[in-house]
């Protein structure tokens, strides 16, 4: 079974998310790990120094791209707080497009959509 596991965050703290990437290893080898950075004021795009203007990587055309990246996965595992709730829940909206059954686990402090988002 292939597993895509998504932290969306502003820091690269995302330490439970890696604790259970590391457990999920342990017992399912093909698991992959991605991680999509906020254009917040904590982030890693901030840190390496890229402007504000340039982080427009949260366009339509790139959340298509994030969600054609996960989409051949068996399970997609996404976890997010609060700050990356709209995010995650565009991204899954652009998966579902593509694929409606794709089987979604999200979990994370605020991860809450309605069945018409």
């Amino acid at each position: 079974m292939k597993i895509k596991l998504v932290t969306v965050e502003e820091g690269i703290g995302a330490v439970g998310s890696r604790k259970m990437a590391s457990f999920i290893r342990s017992i399912n080898p093909d698991i992959q790990s991605h991680f999509i950075p906020l254009a917040s004021r904590l982030n890693v795009i901030r840190a390496l120094g890229i402007k504000k203007e340039e982080t427009s990587y949260l366009d339509p055309e790139n959340i298509r791209k994030i969600s054609e990246e996960l989409i051949d996965a068996d399970l997609i595992g996404f976890s997010s707080y609060t700050v990356g709730a709209n995010l995650t829940k565009r991204i899954i909206k652009q998966i579902r497009a593509i694929d409606p059954s794709v089987y979604i686990v999200w979990g994370g402090v605020h991860c809450i959509m309605n069945p018409e988002d």
